[in-house]
């Protein structure tokens, strides 16, 4: 089967880091269980036009906290380290409440990484983020 997009599925299924987005749709919809020690992964920023998105969805209601978004210009920045980013204040804390889908355009980014940050505070949460920046083959 062809992949068409440019997306990629920073969490869900497997929960492996940067795995391509397929068109499969009996597994798009799979969620990645985040524990309350939180997780965070990061992905290239955008090549072409400073331009990303991103869509995510989070399925328990009761889980509590919150997604973040954040930026790096190091090499080799350490995922887990907040030190070595800057919290994207713009977009806010996409809060892990309710089974609503996010999606957001972020336009005038031209950091080397992006990073999403997952951190429920009362429960686990089976979360998806799916990722698309311009410019950017995966």
């Amino acid at each position: 089967m062809i992949n068409y997009s440019n997306a990629i599925k920073v969490f869900g299924g497997q929960g492996d880091q940067a795995s391509r987005a397929g068109n499969s749709t009996a597994s798009q919809d799979d969620g990645e269980v985040v524990t309350t020690a939180g997780i965070s992964r990061r992905v290239k920023s955008p090549r072409a036009n400073g331009h990303f998105s991103y869509h995510a969805r989070v399925t328990e209601a009761s889980a509590g906290g919150a997604i973040t978004v954040w930026y790096s210009n190091l090499p080799n920045p350490d995922v887990d380290t907040d030190d070595n980013w800057v919290q994207d204040t713009t977009i806010g804390s996409l809060v892990l409440t309710g089974v609503a889908s996010f999606f957001g355009n972020v336009g005038n980014v031209f950091a080397e990484w992006i990073r999403y940050k997952v951190l429920p505070t009362g429960d686990n949460a089976s979360v998806y983020i799916y990722h698309r920046a311009e410019g950017v083959e995966y």
